[in-house]
């Protein structure tokens, strides 16, 4: 039995990673939970809105026999690993997902890169970083499509690729889904079969474009990104 204390990755309940952690912490064991700034509309105003890198997850560094200290905590679904037992996350890879989350430079993709490839960082800040690429950004990005179905009142299913996911699932406008037919059939099967929840998300997503995506809000958008790209508080790629 292992007695040092390792690096896990917990699973939990949607929405519910920062109170995970938050608990976890409250317990004296070591948790971290990497965190992304976004911009979002409220109200009147844009606000920076801090949102899991990896929705869903949070990760702890204890003892294996410790485990049911971290299970007990309310939103922890399991500890992943294989056959019932944990699979342990090297210091490296939390030590480069802590130093991903704090820098603040915009990342381009390299096109000949694809999917499972190991990558290191050369130059720069993050020099020495290595890990392995698992996805690519698709060239064609469907926001137009999503808000445009929102806005008619239809509720959207989007993959948790999507830029605008985080947006539809604090909304409750559509079912954000992982990037596989299975999940996109699960939720389908889940819409088709409850004409209320159809109807209830229709409706926040109307709402949901008309407090955010209307084209005066999107230029507003525009505006304030242009001036801050002016007056050299952000790069031109931050923001998409």
């Amino acid at each position: 039995m292992v007695t040092v204390p390792q690096w896990y990755a917990l699973r939990t309940r949607s929405r519910h990673e920062k109170r995970v952690w938050a608990q976890i912490d409250h317990q004296g064991i070591e948790a971290f939970l990497p965190l992304i700034d976004r911009r979002r509309r409220w109200k009147d105003r844009m606000v920076q809105v801090q949102f899991p890198l990896f929705p869903g997850y949070c990760f702890a560094r204890f003892a294996w026999q410790d485990r049911l200290r971290v299970l007990t905590a309310s939103g922890v679904v399991e500890v992943l690993g294989v056959g019932g037992h944990g699979v342990p996350v090297a210091d490296a890879e939390i030590e480069g997902v802590r130093r991903l989350v704090t820098s603040t430079l915009p990342v381009d993709p390299y096109p000949f890169l694809e999917p499972g490839m190991a990558v290191e960082v050369r130059r720069g800040p993050l020099q020495g970083l290595r890990g392995f690429l698992v996805r690519k950004a698709p060239r064609a990005r469907l926001g137009i499509a999503v808000v445009e179905a929102m806005a008619a009142g239809c509720p959207v299913i989007v993959s948790d690729c999507v830029d605008l996911a985080p947006d539809v699932e604090e909304a409750g406008a559509g079912v954000v889904v992982p990037p596989t037919v299975e999940a996109t059939a699960k939720a389908l099967a889940r819409l088709l079969g409850d004409a209320s929840l159809r109807r209830a998300m229709g409706e926040k997503g109307r709402r949901l474009v008309m407090e955010r995506f209307t084209w005066d809000r999107v230029a507003l958008q525009l505006l304030e990104v242009y001036e801050d790209i002016l007056k050299g508080t952000r790069t031109s790629s931050a923001w998409r």
